[in-house]
């Protein structure tokens, strides 16, 4: 069966990692470019649309990543962290112009690790929050009985 138009069929392809699929890779990632029109329906580049888009499934995109033994390898590899790259980049950009709404962007962006965290330095570099020593004088009561 090939392809229709309008729908999510896709014929699946050769599930080899070659020169044609980094090339349908890079073609994929073309399209999240600024000057370049989406071909796709998506906003952000995912490794599930990259596997729809050039016609292997998820799990064979891990396992691309995973095996050390196979040509074009090292590429692939190059071209995940690009991905995650444009994905990280277009998160962030589309956060900061609101065109993404703040907690969806702050989730997407914490499965990889990307989180805000505050915490309150109770130190100074020249120590003017240091705790000064306090001094306790024991004074004895005087022998008249007066204070």
């Amino acid at each position: 069966m090939e392809k229709k138009p309008g729908s999510y069929y896709c014929k699946i392809a050769n599930t080899k990692l070659n020169e044609s699929a980094i090339a349908k890779c890079y073609e994929y990632l073309d399209n999240f470019h600024p000057d370049n029109d989406n071909e796709t329906d998506e906003v952000i580049p995912t490794l599930q649309g990259l596997a729809t888009y050039i016609g292997v499934t998820y799990r064979t995109l891990l396992n691309w990543a995973k095996r050390d033994d196979m040509d074009h390898q090292e590429d692939y590899v190059k071209f995940r962290g690009l991905l995650k790259d444009v994905y990280h980049t277009k998160l962030i950009n589309r956060g900061l112009d609101r065109t993404y709404d703040g907690q969806i962007v702050k989730l997407l962006l914490g499965q990889d690790g990307i989180v805000d965290r505050s915490s309150v330095d109770t130190t100074s570099s020249d120590g003017s929050m240091s705790p000064k020593p306090s001094r306790i004088e024991l004074v004895a009561p005087s022998d008249n009985g007066k204070d």
